[in-house]
């Protein structure tokens, strides 16, 4: 069964990989699954591909993330999406030397390695395991936004009633975008 999905970010972060080139190994472990008896991120892909258990866009959290390369692709562990800079970030090893572990953006491993950037699963060797979705704001986030912007268009503006109409517009854009 396997980990929590916090516990999974935990173990991954706190732990180091058993050698270079190991990262498969340590995603997996991080989930704890049980094995499917592939060797590499490139064979992990033709083995999810085949099953339809890879799939494209963000990556929840919890997940794990594929690469593939003309060696042996990367894999890692998604830490979803950060609800600061709304980037999605990884926990990744040997992205700060041989060895390592440590959290970078999702499209470190295709900029820095050339990487292709081939997709996320929740299923692994026969084991469906939990992803977390997307963050949303809450709707005290939301307010506080709303609340924010909406004083800062009344503060810099001569014509109120012509700001307070574009800051309700645009209050609506984003309550619309933000709200699940």
């Amino acid at each position: 069964m396997a980990r929590p999905i916090k516990e999974r970010a935990k173990w991954f972060l706190t732990h180091l990989p058993s050698d270079v080139g190991r990262c498969l190994e340590h995603t997996h472990d991080a989930i704890d699954l049980p094995a499917a008896g592939v060797n590499s991120a490139n064979d992990a892909v033709s083995y999810l591909r085949g099953h339809g258990r890879l799939y494209g866009g963000q990556p929840p959290e919890g997940s794990m993330v594929l690469w593939t390369s003309s060696t042996f692709g990367h894999a890692a562990l998604s830490l979803g999406r950060s609800r600061i800079t709304r980037r999605y970030i990884i926990a990744s090893t040997d992205v700060h030397g041989p060895r390592t572990v440590g959290k970078v953006p999702l499209g470190h491993i295709a900029q820095n390695w050339g990487h292709q950037y081939a997709g996320w699963s929740d299923w692994y060797g026969g084991e469906e395991y939990e992803v977390g979705a997307d963050m949303p704001l809450s709707d005290a986030d939301i307010n506080r936004v709303a609340r924010a912007v909406w004083e800062h268009q009344l503060e810099n503006t001569s014509d109120a009633k012509k700001q307070k109409y574009k800051a309700s517009w645009f209050l609506n854009n984003i309550l619309s975008k933000l709200k699940p």
